[in-house]
């Protein structure tokens, strides 16, 4: 999306080529953020399961403060120097748009991301947009200790409420794609307004992506009832649910490969059955994926999973994931030229690492004091 306000001199050449067949991993790339929602109630979830497990109580005010200190800091630090540092640091003809204009934001509207409810209020007035994500979590974070208390109490009704829940959402997103003209795979012709109502009533409400928050507890409830955390699989089980996980994730990531050609013509239909049914096929591969590979069925790919430079990394993700737009709308905002686009322009080494050396930077002096802090406050008092 930030490659549309960058100045180039071919930018005929630069929509041919987000027109190829292989762009469709691109234009469904909405769907890869539900692996982290999923990821999260699956973390929660069975944390929660073990706590009641071992007979400690659910502690729903200490949860939220946990919860507000592991993801708060980085978010109020980042909208606090984009609302009041980033605006002087630079210049440049896009500047008043891209920078200038969103510090305005932040700084009548920062309140709502403290609150995490500003992707309640649409996207055009907010302020970096890209953290709604870190809103829907904390709004689906809540539901959680509900529907594992439930599930762990009474797991029959539990099971059939989260099924109802993941139904329900599902078809509340067909609903609203069908009735708006909406999709949430960016199709062939789709313009500015229509994406911006989609972003709007369709990718920012947390309503609308239960059902992957459901699917996360439902395997950390799981993880934590199996024998040893793993699931028992005969090698040619193993290899069909891998091909049948496989096929499930293509079908969301690549399937509505017709949308994204020249000449396409929005179906409704399209659009409304990809909208309900991509969220469950993909909740489903990458469920499977965290069953198997747990359970020593990952072959090379659990291998993969298992490198050690994964934890080290972890510790950056979060703060990769929320400098990284400050960072392209410096950049776009500084360009004084235009220039030529080339498939290199999709992968530039300069602005990756300048996103790394900042996220490193947001972790050292923000992320661990905080959780230093919270490790502190969350510590058993003695009596």
């Amino acid at each position: 999306m930030a490659l549309t306000f960058l100045p180039l001199l071919n930018r005929s050449d630069m929509l041919q080529v987000l027109s190829a067949p292989w762009a469709v991993f691109g234009r469904t790339a909405p769907i890869y953020t539900d692996s982290f929602l999923l990821l999260s109630s699956l973390l929660t979830a069975r944390q929660l399961t073990r706590r009641l497990d071992a007979g400690e109580p659910i502690s729903f005010p200490e949860l939220l403060t946990s919860r507000t200190f592991r993801i708060a800091p980085n978010m109020v630090a980042t909208v606090l120097f984009y609302a009041f540092l980033l605006p002087s640091l630079g210049s440049g003809p896009q500047w008043g748009l891209l920078v200038e204009e969103q510090a305005k934001f932040c700084r009548s509207n920062m309140w709502r991301h403290f609150l995490f409810i500003h992707n309640l209020f649409g996207f055009k007035d907010m302020c970096l947009p890209h953290t709604h994500h870190l809103a829907i979590d904390m709004q689906l974070f809540l539901l959680t200790p509900v529907l594992v208390t439930l599930l762990w109490r009474a797991p029959r009704r539990g099971a059939a409420l989260l099924g109802a829940l993941a139904v329900a959402s599902s078809v509340l997103r067909f609903s609203v794609a069908w009735r708006y003209e909406l999709s949430t795979m960016i199709y062939y012709g789709t313009t500015i307004s229509q994406l911006l109502r989609t972003l709007d009533l369709l990718y920012s409400q947390a309503a609308h992506r239960t059902t992957v928050c459901v699917a996360g507890v439902a395997l950390g409830f799981l993880l934590c009832r199996l024998p040893g955390g793993q699931m028992r699989l005969t090698k040619a089980r193993a290899r069909v649910g891998w091909a049948a996980a496989a096929a499930l994730g293509l079908l969301a990531t690549g399937g509505p490969v017709a949308m994204g050609l020249p000449g396409y013509r929005f179906d409704p239909l399209h659009g409304a059955a990809y909208t309900a049914l991509a969220p469950v096929a993909w909740a489903a591969c990458v469920g499977w994926a965290v069953l198997a590979t747990g359970s020593g069925h990952g072959g090379r790919l659990g291998a993969l999973l298992e490198w050690r430079g994964f934890a080290v990394l972890s510790r950056l993700t979060y703060a990769f994931y929320i400098v990284q737009f400050p960072v392209f709308f410096y950049n776009l905002g500084r360009a004084r030229t235009p220039e030529y686009f080339t498939l290199g322009t999709l992968v530039n080494f300069g602005e990756f690492m300048a996103v790394f050396l900042a996220a490193l930077a947001l972790t050292v002096f923000v992320d661990m004091p905080a959780q230093h802090l919270r490790a502190l406050w969350m510590r058993p008092r003695s009596s």
